[in-house]
């Protein structure tokens, strides 16, 4: 299997990160995507729903909120999206990043973070988060991406070179969004909890 520009991406953005304490964790329309295609292949039984992906031209990066409010790992990843010649979206300044790709498209990075466990490290306000003494990122403050790091879920390297490291899933949330959509295709209206 060969990888799609925004796997490579993905990839790349890793292996910049590896010696860094940095989990990414991939969520949207690519988390949706690469868990049907590296971990729904291996679904354990307490699973039993595929996952229905969408299509995406971004890279939805959450950071979690132990990550949020550690400058040195924040700046590292600002450095890597830079190094990698994206560059800021004025209309989502340090949050949103941009690259065009000769020949294959364009490439958007929208970083998301949790709410930070430690509101003394950290800068907040009502959409937004980051480090104190950082500038030129920040996370856009996304309060249902709590806990998004209980749990997760690793993809593992496989003979096409996509990496091992610090791609993470929610367990619960792709099964939670095919009993939402099998739903909806049968025209049954989601209870409140699902």
């Amino acid at each position: 299997m060969s990888l799609n520009l925004l796997e490579e991406e993905l990839v790349d953005l890793a292996e910049r990160l590896s010696d860094h304490d940095i989990d990414l964790i991939v969520g949207g329309g690519m988390g949706l995507y690469l868990w049907e295609t590296r971990v729904e292949r291996r679904r354990a039984p307490n699973y039993p729903e595929s996952g229905i992906s969408r299509s995406t031209g971004d890279l939805d990066l959450i950071l979690s909120g132990k990550v949020i409010i550690r400058r040195k790992e924040v700046e590292a990843l600002r450095d890597a999206i830079g190094a990698m010649g994206y560059e800021v979206n004025p209309d989502a300044k340090y949050f949103q990043f941009q690259k065009k790709v000769e020949g294959r498209g364009e490439v958007k990075i929208d970083l998301l973070a949790a709410p930070p466990v430690d509101d003394d490290n950290v800068k907040v306000s009502s959409s937004r988060v980051r480090p104190h003494q950082t500038s030129e990122i920040h996370g856009r403050l996304t309060p249902e991406a709590a806990h998004v790091d209980f749990r997760p879920v690793s993809v593992h390297r496989q003979s096409d070179g996509f990496p091992s490291f610090g791609f993470q899933f929610r367990q619960s949330e792709t099964p939670r969004l095919s009993r939402q959509a099998r739903r909806f295709r049968q025209g049954t209206r989601p209870s409140p909890r699902s």
